[in-house]
């Protein structure tokens, strides 16, 4: 049986049960959702680059914070140092990133984004706002901020009230990675 179908089969055999039921399909649903988001943005991704999707958190960060440092770089995405400085030399070989050694710290790079680096960076944005577009094509701005508020709630009772930001969720997931 394809995806497709045994999406379309779960659906219809959820539909029957109990209000516990109907809560796992809306999740099932929103994850289906989230996942098509991801695919969907993949293929628009490798299009421009084979690691557009793997390189664009490096790209945006080293816009916003130019002449940054690995170290700086490694901690907002919270991977090693040695990690950086591997995916950052892949990237610099590719053309998006330079490197430039710090004058007061030989040990020290500075990261800056090439004219390149910025081309894949505006395309990416591009592509991201079509497919957003896209997605909510039809949806009248009440529904949108209507819609906003359930994502809210839901996202403050899943995290017990709390509100957590992208890097506290990859804090979690390492934290579980590690216990496993």
């Amino acid at each position: 049986m394809n995806k497709a179908l045994a999406f379309s089969a779960l659906h219809s055999s959820v539909k029957k049960g109990g209000l516990t039921l109907e809560y796992r399909e809306l999740m099932r649903r929103l994850l289906y959702i989230a996942k098509l988001h991801r695919v969907l943005s993949g293929k628009s991704l490798a299009k421009m680059s084979p690691y557009a999707g793997q390189w664009m958190p490096t790209i945006w960060y080293v816009i916003d914070h130019d002449g940054c440092t690995q170290t700086e770089l490694a901690a907002f995405l919270r991977v090693t140092p040695a990690s950086v400085a591997l995916s950052t030399k892949r990237m610099q070989k590719a053309g998006y990133l330079e490197k430039e050694v710090d004058e007061y710290n030989l040990r020290r790079n500075k990261l800056h984004v090439t004219p390149l680096g910025k081309k894949l960076a505006a395309d990416c944005k591009g592509a991201f706002d079509a497919q957003d577009r896209e997605t909510f094509k039809g949806f009248t701005e009440e529904e949108l901020e209507t819609l906003n508020s359930y994502l809210d709630r839901i996202a403050m009772n899943m995290s017990g009230g709390r509100r957590l930001s992208f890097g506290d969720l990859l804090d979690m997931q390492k934290q579980k990675d590690e216990e496993q």
